[in-house]
């Protein structure tokens, strides 16, 4: 846990050292720099997400309807459509089981993890059964017993779950896999019959196993990649950390030892829509036509939640159930068929303070320096600050929860604008928007996303780095103002050849000519001089 601290620590002090060499001061490109070309260069490089990395055929959603859940399979029958627009999407890709054609990790056997500073010493490898099927496993030891100690791996518990995996095995097999897009962690289940999240993951970025720790998976990530986790108001062992815990104490544990589980692994239908077994049964007794013909003419009461009766707040809660790191999920808060009963428990992520508690992983590498929202966990956080959602524009008004053909499951394509000219509709035109953005047609400057939700996000474990360049949903103006400790500005994102002040002398010079396009003064703006190179920057 030290070497976590301290290399977080010295993780968040270089980016304060970078932060401050990154200031206005830094050197400006000569004039003759090729700007626009470096700016879609520099664009180039930011990653791509392949939403068919995991084809939806090899998503295969482990889980085993219990209680009031059917899974999403059975709401195939009457609702076809968007059902297979789930199945498309990622919510249906969260959990699958780890075969030849979904595991992205090396495991050859000669790839191994083993860094002097961590907890655990991990050889990943692969064999055949007797069917002739490819398994994954994992030789997972303990560092110090490894080197003959005597040294107690329950103190490496860096998740508080209160509890290791049985360590008496030291071989365990890969039987789920997820992440579906730069990583993918690996999930095991030990001789008890708990899953555990292995403590390396991969890092398909880099190619290497990362590390992080085990966790437990009902705990830790099941409540946001599974739908129905089985629970219990009592704790399996004294001290047990709970899944779920609101201030009105409302309670739920993991379940013990063989009796783990869930109703399906992914983020199904139920997840946003409750459960649906009295829901189906009130359609098999009187026919899907005359249900719907009931539900129509009021005479019927609904027995499934549908959200499009809900409130603008509520459906956002609905989202941010997953959307938002401390905020009350599926484990206690469920709809019924009249909706949420109430609002779901909150809690605003902070950056940390200088004080953690014992065992405590900081919190700082959520955000920057400066306090404002770093990583995309917070997203929901960061939306209810922004414009749209001032003027009532919900998550619903630009994505299909069902999913859809654009990523990430968008209601229209974003390399067009023809997502954000729905509401827009003054820049319809081509003209229109190259005359806004100062940028050529077809351009990355060009798209609305670039500019206002500029790629200032990163998401991190803690540890390490696992996603950059991550558009943000604060729907800003660019204005160049570089705050210290904060994130860049939304030009220099891809104008990497420029500073600041030459950004902010571009939109002044910008703000300039519109005004005077306009026979009428910009208030509070002073006369900008040209930017260096004499012209704006046309990429």
């Amino acid at each position: 846990m030290r070497f976590r601290l301290a290399l977080v620590f010295v993780a968040t002090l270089a980016l304060g050292l970078w932060v401050t060499a990154c200031g206005d001061d830094e050197p400006v490109a000569p004039a003759e720099t090729d700007t626009a070309k470096t700016a879609w260069e520099e664009w180039a490089s930011f990653p791509e997400v392949d939403p068919e990395r995991i084809p939806s055929k090899l998503a295969t959603n482990p889980g085993e309807p219990w209680g009031d859940y059917i899974g999403s399979e059975a709401c195939k029958r009457c609702h076809e459509e968007d059902y297979h627009k789930w199945r498309g999407s990622f919510h249906s890709r969260t959990l699958y089981d780890a075969t030849q054609e979904t595991v992205f990790g090396d495991f050859s056997g000669t790839k191994r993890f083993d860094d002097p500073e961590a907890e655990w010493i991990v050889i990943p490898f692969s064999k055949k059964d007797e069917q002739g099927r490819t398994r994954f496993y994992m030789d997972v030891r303990f560092r110090t017993l490894a080197e003959g100690s005597t040294g107690d791996p329950r103190k490496r518990d860096n998740y508080k779950a209160g509890y290791l995996p049985d360590l008496s095995e030291v071989e365990f097999e890969i039987i789920y896999a997820f992440g579906n897009r730069k990583h993918q962690p690996y999930v095991i289940r030990d001789k008890r019959g708990l899953t555990w999240v292995a403590p390396v993951y991969w890092d398909d970025v880099v190619k290497e196993w990362r590390y992080d720790g085990w966790r437990p998976y009902v705990r830790s990530c099941g409540s946001c990649h599974v739908t129905g986790i089985k629970t219990s108001d009592t704790p399996w062992f004294p001290g047990q950390f709970p899944i779920q815990s609101t201030p009105d104490n409302l309670i739920r544990y993991s379940l013990g030892p063989g009796e783990e589980g869930w109703a399906e692994g992914a983020v199904g239908c139920e997840t946003c829509h409750g459960p649906g077994r009295a829901h189906l049964r009130a359609v098999e007794s009187i026919g899907v036509e005359e249900y719907r013909r009931q539900i129509e003419a009021g005479t019927k009461k609904a027995t499934i939640y549908d959200g499009k009766r809900e409130s603008f707040e509520r459906r956002l809660d609905a989202c941010g159930q997953c959307h938002n790191f401390h905020t009350e999920s599926s484990c206690t808060w469920v709809p019924g068929p009249e909706g949420f009963d109430r609002d779901p428990w909150k809690q605003r992520l902070e950056p940390a303070s200088n004080t953690l508690a014992p065992g405590e992983l900081p919190k700082v590498t959520q955000f920057y320096l400066d306090g404002s929202d770093m990583s995309p966990c917070t997203i929901v956080w960061v939306y209810q600050k922004s414009k749209m959602h001032a003027a009532g524009i919900s998550c619903v008004e630009c994505h299909d929860p069902h999913g859809s053909d654009y990523w990430p499951s968008l209601i229209k394509p974003i390399h067009d604008n023809s997502l954000c000219i729905e509401c827009h509709d003054e820049y319809a035109s081509v003209e229109a928007q190259t005359k806004h953005s100062r940028h050529l047609a077809g351009s990355p400057g060009n798209r609305c996303v670039e500019c206002h939700m500029p790629r200032i996000m990163e998401f991190t474990n803690g540890v390490y780095m696992m996603g950059k360049k991550i558009h943000s949903h604060e729907f800003s103006i660019p204005t160049g103002i570089r705050r210290p400790g904060g994130p860049n500005a939304s030009c220099n994102i891809c104008h990497v050849d420029r500073n600041h002040q030459w950004t902010q002398e571009i939109l002044a010079q910008w703000a300039a000519e519109k005004a005077a396009e306009e026979g009428d003064k910009a208030p509070g703006r002073k006369p900008a001089k040209p930017a260096e190179g004499g012209k704006p920057a046309g990429d």
